[in-house]
């Protein structure tokens, strides 16, 4: 489960001085694990919860779709501060791009290498899985996609979820060096956490 208190690690910001971050992981899931590891292990423990109970009969067969969530939001949430500050943003451009680039790289290796693990272990049709990705509003757009692919009758059933980690050290790095981490000298910040869930 989720750690009931944030913890705490420490980063440098962009001035290169260490500051306290607190966090949420998920103490017993994700400890040791990174990546698309890290993205797996979550997912299958939603998966299960969702499914293990209904002894996975939901997903047999081809009338089954799965959609899944990936977000990228704190990078867009980065981007946005910079912009309003101007000349501010174009000093950190390079992080960001770099970052959107690695956020590439791990879309690329969740559709090669988790997507297919899980759809294996569910019993989800490779053709029937459906990718997506952004913030908040893009988990909508995915709801959406899943009602009208059953509305359109393409689908018997859905399997609708997301999953996100901002506890990844070079994301917490990048967003310390960003400066849109919540800590003593900025209470508005960001509070990382992860996070999987499902629905049928």
């Amino acid at each position: 489960s989720m750690s009931e208190k944030p913890e705490s690690e420490e980063f440098e910001d962009e001035d290169g001085e260490e500051v306290p971050v607190l966090g949420h992981p998920i103490r017993g899931l994700t400890d040791g694990y990174s990546g698309v590891g890290r993205f797996s292990r979550m997912c299958t423990k939603a998966l299960d919860d969702l499914l293990g109970p209904l002894d996975r009969e939901p997903t047999a067969g081809s009338r089954v779709g799965f959609f899944l969530h990936v977000s990228d939001h704190y990078l867009k949430r980065a981007q946005a501060a910079w912009e309003e500050h101007g000349d501010a943003f174009r000093e950190q451009e390079e992080i960001l791009s770099s970052e959107w680039e690695g956020q590439a790289a791990f879309l690329r290796s969740v559709t090669d290498r988790l997507l297919p693990v899980l759809s294996e272990r569910n019993g989800f049709e490779p053709s029937n899985v459906v990718l997506s990705e952004g913030g908040a509003p893009g988990f909508v757009a995915t709801l959406e996609l899943a009602a009208e692919a059953l509305a359109r009758g393409r689908f018997d059933q859905v399997v609708v979820g997301a999953v996100d980690s901002l506890l990844e050290t070079s994301m917490l790095e990048t967003m310390a060096q960003l400066d849109i981490l919540k800590t003593p000298g900025r209470p508005t910040g960001i509070m990382p956490g992860e996070c999987a869930a499902f629905l049928l």
